[in-house]
């Protein structure tokens, strides 16, 4: 079990950033067209995959951690780690059909969604050494990917 002391949780709570400021608004006009920031000023990026525009995140460097979230939430939730997770790894963060800026798309079962996140995999030319991170919604996803797309995986971290 991970414990902390009051300097610490204020460090974390430091982490996570208030809503947009003048200055974030000022650098979101700045960008290209179908690129914007997350609330922690990442630049957040569109593809299309089977015909949808999925929204995603790419920041940090080392091996490769994909997150995903859980249902009613989007890759912001990942705000606060994301400094930490991207001192050791190239970390990927996405939004699952009908979350946050990505298109909705008629998936049905946890399965699609599983072949959802290996499309995207395909696409961003993410190696079969990815880690993948779950939490809620995301665990089910995850866990279906590694029945499903097990080669493609190095270590799995459900929440």
């Amino acid at each position: 079990m991970w414990e902390c002391d009051s300097r610490q949780l204020r460090q974390i709570r430091d982490l996570q950033s208030p809503p947009a400021s003048p200055y974030h608004i000022a650098v979101q006009n700045l960008l290209p067209e179908g690129r914007h920031l997350s609330r922690n000023m990442a630049t957040v990026t569109h593809t299309e995959i089977h015909g949808a525009s999925v929204e995603y995140q790419q920041s940090g460097s080392g091996p490769k951690l994909l997150l995903l979230h859980s249902l009613l939430t989007d890759l912001s939730v990942f705000d606060s780690v994301l400094p930490v997770l991207t001192k050791n790894f190239r970390v990927t963060r996405l939004n699952l059909p009908g979350y946050g800026q990505s298109m909705p798309r008629l998936l049905t079962r946890v399965a699609d969604y599983a072949d959802h996140v290996n499309a995207v995999l395909d696409k961003l030319k993410l190696p079969p050494e990815t880690h993948i991170f779950g939490n809620g919604f995301g665990a089910f996803v995850a866990l279906m990917f590694a029945i499903r797309h097990d080669p493609r995986l190095n270590r799995l971290l459900l929440c």
